[in-house]
């Protein structure tokens, strides 16, 4: 009994001090970026970077998914991901990997392409708590070459339990809403996309 409650309240110590962190988003953008926004984005297939040792390819999915899906709502025309990784198999990755970006905008037949890359996903699992550190970069290039917007966010959240298993379980299963929040809170730093709609003359107004 003791034992049980010495566990009771050292969880929730630890869930006081260990909840879930996340650090400012840092991002860059292109002066006058109003005037040079893409009306069409195609997001690549999602990258990982070359420190992480476990992948969840069903993040990478959903990461390139709701990014589509946020550019979508921010007025941007993005490209399916079927479409866009048909265009890339026809040609050839390796090739495609190796043109510049005014070719690789001409061969997806949009003005911008953007990269995301999961550059941490790391999963701890120790005695009493596991945690999941996810951090994410977004690149978006213009037909021209230039970078016209990047941005990386990081998250840290931690699950408390005394069971192993479901402890696991648990923090697998949270990663599906923080991607959301992960893409939510970097495009914070991206303009919504304006239409640019030609002034109407005076006789237009009156019809």
């Amino acid at each position: 009994m003791k034992s049980s409650t010495a566990r009771s309240a050292l969880a929730v110590i630890l869930a006081a001090a260990l909840w879930g962190c996340a650090n400012p988003v840092e991002y860059t953008i292109v002066e006058h970026y109003g005037a040079l926004a893409p009306a069409s984005v195609a997001v690549l297939p999602v990258e990982w970077g070359h420190a992480v040792r476990e992948r969840n390819p069903a993040a990478a999915v959903l990461f390139r998914e709701v990014t589509i899906q946020k550019l979508r709502s921010m007025s941007y025309a993005a490209a399916a991901a079927d479409e866009t990784d048909a265009a890339i198999a026809a040609y050839g990755r390796s090739r495609f990997d190796e043109l510049d970006p005014a070719g690789k905008c001409r061969l997806l037949g949009t003005e911008a392409f953007m990269r995301v890359v999961i550059d941490e996903w790391d999963k701890s699992m120790l005695a009493i708590y596991g945690s999941l550190t996810l951090r994410t970069s977004f690149e978006l290039y213009s037909k021209d070459g230039g970078l016209l917007w990047s941005a990386s966010y990081e998250t840290k959240e931690w699950d408390l339990t005394f069971d192993r298993e479901t402890m696991e379980i648990a923090i697998l299963g949270t990663f599906e809403p923080r991607v959301q929040r992960i893409v939510d809170m970097a495009f914070t730093t991206l303009l919504e996309r304006k239409e640019h709609k030609p002034e109407r003359t005076y006789f237009e107004w009156l019809r």
